[in-house]
């Protein structure tokens, strides 16, 4: 970027070049501040444009003049965003050419993939830098100084902008305003809005054009749905998913009341057989809401309301039963799935089974979930602290405002759905043992839910391959996988695995204090069957390696 945004990606540079990075920089031919030096850490790519330095000068003069003749204020506003709309079309058509200077020099590119780069250091405010690094196949990162009002910030970084507190960029406006100050901002706001999706729009046809072969951008993803008010969450993010070019297939059984297939829609069906019919479905759904009007739970029907509600879910055990079986022991159907060549599979955990049909497949998954009664399945297998002085269980009907009578009834509604879920999801136990070959312990907490979901080899590994993927779904849904999360995956699963899933760990421990914290981990961990040597020095305070123990040192 020219100008004085130049002057803030320099800064970036010299301290990158410090810390002894090899840098590269992308500068056109009619570049007007960007000077290539002979630093040794500091390459210089020139690409040609039709431009000079003139057309750059030009377009800054006009920029800085505009804002000196048109000063905004409450009587001039509108006539300076009609005047600075025409230096920004100018300014565009200047960063067109610069982005064609880039991607359409097939030669320049090819040189670029041979360099091999790691990341893309990029300023918004000039368009293209997001295509080029996907074209690298390169994550990229962007620095802006800001943007007019903030709109870029606004809009593509969701930073919370309220026109009432928050004086627009340029606006020349303190956060001490009047009541004037604030309509002035608030119409700021708005007007720049309307100039970001007027003058931005036009950038919509160029990516479309420069995007259309990036298979990258595109993934195969794999539905695992539950009926009922649940497939409206997850029907929000397949319309997305499908919005950014995604291929989805849903997963749905024969007897569905409202996962429809529609002729028109870009979705594929798969089918699932099952015996059950829609009837079924209807009558569980009926006597799920009749419970609930029925037996509302109070201090004096708590125990009623969880004991019919143990009866519903035993008879959704039975029905999702059939379900998984209708995929698992289904030849056919998992051939077509295998060769269906999906790269992730998305799943609402109420129905259970998702991640058994994703490690068959040998795909990692996601899970997305509304909620569950007394947020359990958040608690005991997302590991979601949820105090129960503190914070009310979902469905109970209580706030974070409450008596004492209220957290007596808060606690027995979490003991008594813990009570539930230990009984509806250890059933499974012997499903997933089957399924798996491995021995579940049926006394476990709904171990093998939560074994599966957050401990299995297979998936902790595969999440970095399907990060990119999870950002395009995020939008729609209410989590996010990060990279940075891996390594706590990884040292969870190997702390709850047992001896099928041993590994070897090494430790490098801190003395005195600190070993005392961090000892209980390679205990865990050699209790589990894996293997595990700490680093020691002979000079340890704490680290008695002499003695007997399951540790090698």
């Amino acid at each position: 970027m020219e100008g004085s945004h130049w002057l803030n990606a320099k800064v970036i540079i010299d301290e990158l070049i410090k810390k002894e990075h090899n840098v590269t920089i992308l500068v056109a031919s009619g570049a007007l501040f960007i000077m290539p030096t002979s630093n040794s850490s500091l390459t210089f790519e020139v690409y040609k444009v039709a431009f000079g330095k003139e057309v750059i000068e030009r377009v800054i003069k006009d920029f800085i003049l505009t804002w000196m003749e048109n000063r905004p204020s409450p009587s001039t506003i509108w006539r300076f965003y009609q005047e600075i709309a025409k230096v920004l079309k100018d300014f565009h058509m200047v960063c067109q050419e610069i982005c064609d200077g880039v991607l359409k020099n097939q030669k320049l590119m090819e040189k670029l993939r041979k360099s091999k780069f790691e990341v893309l250091v990029s300023d918004p405010v000039i368009p293209c830098g997001d295509i080029i690094a996907l074209k690298l196949g390169i994550p990229f990162v962007y620095s802006l100084r800001f943007s007019p009002a903030s709109t870029v910030e606004k809009h593509c970084g969701k930073v919370p902008y309220p026109p009432s507190y928050v004086p627009a960029i340029l606006s020349e406006l303190t956060d001490q305003m009047s009541f004037i100050d604030r309509i002035r901002n608030f119409i700021s706001y708005h007007l720049q809005d309307y100039m970001f999706d007027t003058l931005w729009k036009s950038w919509d046809s160029y990516y479309s054009k420069a995007l259309v072969t990036e298979i990258v951008l595109s993934g195969n993803v794999l539905i695992w749905p539950t009926d009922g008010s649940h497939w409206l969450n997850i029907k929000i993010i397949l319309e997305e998913l499908i919005q950014r070019n995604h291929n989805v297939t849903v997963l749905a059984s024969s007897a569905t009341l409202f996962i429809k297939s529609n002729p028109d829609s870009p979705v594929h069906f798969e089918v699932i057989p099952v015996s059950y019919k829609k009837s079924n479905i209807d009558s569980l759904i009926e006597h799920m809401i009749m419970l609930w009007i029925d037996h509302r739970p109070t201090p004096l029907t708590l125990w009623t309301f969880y004991k019919e509600l143990g009866k519903l879910l035993d008879t959704f055990f039975r029905i999702n039963i059939q379900i998984c079986d209708g995929v698992l022991n289904n030849p056919k159907l998992m051939a077509r799935l295998q060769k269906g060549g999906y790269d992730v599979l998305v799943a609402d955990p109420v129905t259970i089974c998702g991640d058994l049909v994703a490690l068959k497949l040998g795909i990692p998954f996601m899970y997305t979930l509304r909620f569950s009664p007394a947020s359990t399945v958040e608690r005991h297998c997302g590991k979601i602290p949820a105090p129960a002085s503190y914070v009310p269980a979902a469905l109970s009907e209580l706030t974070d405002q409450m008596t004492f009578g209220e957290r007596v009834k808060n606690t027995i509604s979490y003991s008594l759905q813990d009570y539930i879920f230990q009984s509806y999801w250890g059933e499974w136990n012997s499903y997933y043992s089957e399924v798996l070959g491995i021995e579940f312990n049926k006394s476990s907490f709904g171990f093998n839910y939560c074994f599966i979901h957050y401990f299995y080899p297979s998936i902790s590994i595969s999440l970095v391959q399907v990060f990119n993927l999870c950002q395009a779904v995020c939008e729609g849904a209410a989590v996010m996988i990060s990279e940075k999360w891996i390594l706590s995956v990884l040292l969870l699963r190997l702390c709850f695995a047992g001896c099928g899933f041993c590994g070897k760990v090494l430790v490098w421990p801190c003395d005195v204090s600190h070993w005392l914290n961090m000892k209980t981990i390679p205990e865990k961990l050699a209790e589990r069957g894996h293997e595990v040597t700490v680093l020691v020095s002979p000079q340890t305070f704490t680290i008695d390696y002499s003695k007997p123990s399951t540790l090698n040192f």
